[in-house]
C-alpha cells in the first residue's frame, strides 16, 4: 500500500495503568504516539478495593499522581502540559470505559497479559474486558515502545470490523510499512465427504482464492 488519502491521527489518547512493569511498557508507547500525533494524553490509574479513611486515600491518590508524573517526565513528554494524570475509584475495567468515552478517546491503550496469557484471558483480564465490553478502539502493547511503529500486518476478513481495524492502524501509523492478510477456511474434507470430486475441490477453491484477491484488490485501491 504505497498511495493512502490522507488519514486523520490520533487527537485524543487514554493509557491506563495498574502500576505495573507492562503497564509501563504501554504508558512508553501512549507518550510516543501523543509525540507522533500531536495530540493529547491522559493517564488512568483506578483504585480498587475497600479505600478506607479519606485522608488516607487522599494521600494515596497524590502519591500515585506525583509518582505517575515522574514517569511521564523521565519519558521525555514534550507536551507536557497536554498530559494530565487521574486516579479514580472502582472496577477497573468500567472505569476506563467510561473515562474513554467520556474523554471521546480515539485510542485506549494498555498494556498486555502476564507470562500465562490463557489464564490471564481466562479469567477475564481487564485488558480483554476492556476490548469486548468498551466502544472504544483499544491497543494492547505487549513490547516496550523503541521507535515508532515501522511494518504492520493487519488480518482481514472483509468485515466492516476488520476494515475498522485496518482504518485505525492507519491512522496508528501512517508512515509504516502495511501488509493485510487474508486466510480462508480449508474446507476440502466437508467437499470431499459430501462427493465433491478433486477436479471441483480444485475449481472451489480457485474460485474463493479469486474472491478473495478481488477483495483485496478492493482495500488496496481504498486505501
Amino acid at each position: 500500500m504505497t498511495e493512502r488519502r490522507k488519514i486523520l491521527g490520533l487527537k485524543r489518547l487514554l493509557v491506563a495503568t495498574d502500576l505495573s512493569s507492562r503497564a509501563e511498557k504501554a504508558i512508553a508507547r501512549a507518550v510516543q504516539l501523543a509525540e507522533e500525533h500531536s495530540g493529547t494524553l491522559s493517564v488512568l490509574h483506578i483504585l480498587t478495593g475497600a479505600s478506607g479513611h479519606e485522608t488516607e486515600r487522599s494521600q494515596i491518590v497524590s502519591r500515585i499522581e506525583k509518582d505517575l508524573r515522574r514517569k511521564l517526565e523521565a519519558l521525555s513528554l514534550k507536551r507536557t502540559a497536554l498530559a494530565s494524570v487521574r486516579v479514580l475509584s472502582g472496577t477497573p475495567f468500567v472505569e476506563i470505559i467510561r473515562q474513554g468515552r467520556e474523554e471521546a478517546a480515539d485510542l485506549i491503550v494498555v498494556g498486555a497479559h502476564g507470562k500465562d496469557f490463557m489464564k490471564d484471558l481466562l479469567l477475564g483480564a481487564t485488558a480483554e474486558k476492556i476490548v469486548r465490553k468498551g466502544d472504544r478502539s483499544v491497543l494492547v502493547v505487549k513490547r516496550a515502545a523503541q521507535s515508532s511503529y515501522r511494518r504492520v500486518l493487519v488480518g482481514v476478513d472483509f468485515s466492516d470490523n476488520s476494515r475498522h481495524a485496518l482504518e485505525l492502524a492507519l491512522r496508528l501509523a501512517p508512515r509504516a510499512e502495511f501488509h493485510a492478510l487474508h486466510v480462508y477456511a480449508g474446507v476440502e474434507g466437508m467437499l470431499r465427504r459430501a462427493g465433491v470430486t478433486d477436479s471441483g475441490i480444485v475449481r472451489y477453491q480457485r474460485e474463493v482464492a479469486k474472491e478473495a484477491r478481488k477483495q483485496m484488490e478492493i482495500i488496496h485501491t481504498q486505501h
